[in-house]
């Protein structure tokens, strides 16, 4: 298995738990997503990070159970996946990965999969998004009904509280990211699942 390059322009998919632990144990094969967004030229033999979202779908179960919230951390890069490619359901043969395809979906394959020792605190974004941040921010060009009914001195406070909100999560993505690589060059990971492309 060829294991990914140390790059600065790392891909993420935010997937919600139990979804992201299984893809990482090397239990699921596929996420289902919308295949408008998800095309396969694009994405076919790219390693992705995947992100454990941090909105929760084991209800109370979840964070009542010392050992579920072992087993599905939330908020945090878990591993990386390379993409085999992404399929229709009709096109998946192979029955252990057809199990998890759905209808009408965009199948996304993953092939070779890592899992890091200890995962890395990061927070997530909607769709395919880019751990590194871009070097500067701006504020939204368009304003929401409610926003543009702010007055001149609420829209400035509004502005500095994204200002601020943006350079938290901006060094929270550098962070994660030299933590990851870091990771990666001490080759502090588990490979779970690989198969041949």
């Amino acid at each position: 298995m060829n294991i990914p390059g140390i790059e600065y322009d790392w891909k993420a998919l935010s997937i919600k738990q139990p979804a992201a632990s299984l893809i990482i144990e090397g239990e699921k094969s596929i996420e289902n997503r919308n295949p408008r967004q998800y095309k396969d030229a694009t994405l076919r033999g790219k390693w992705i990070m995947i992100h454990a979202s941090k909105t929760p779908r084991l209800s109370d179960q979840y964070t009542t159970s010392p050992g579920l919230k072992d087993r599905f951390p939330r908020g945090a890069i878990i591993g990386l996946a390379r993409i085999e490619g992404v399929y229709t359901a009709n096109n998946i043969q192979d029955p252990a990965d057809r199990q998890w395809a759905h209808d009408e979906d965009a199948c996304i394959l993953f092939s070779d999969v890592i899992k890091l020792h200890v995962p890395v605190d990061a927070p997530g974004g909607l769709n395919t998004w880019t751990l590194k941040p871009p070097p500067t921010w701006s504020p939204p060009r368009v304003l929401s009904k409610k926003d543009a009914t702010l007055s001149p001195d609420d829209l400035r406070d509004w502005r500095k509280q994204q200002e601020a909100k943006y350079r938290v999560q901006s060094l929270s993505k550098r962070v994660a990211l030299i933590n990851i690589l870091l990771a990666l060059q001490r080759r502090e990971y588990v490979v779970t699942r690989t198969q041949t492309v």
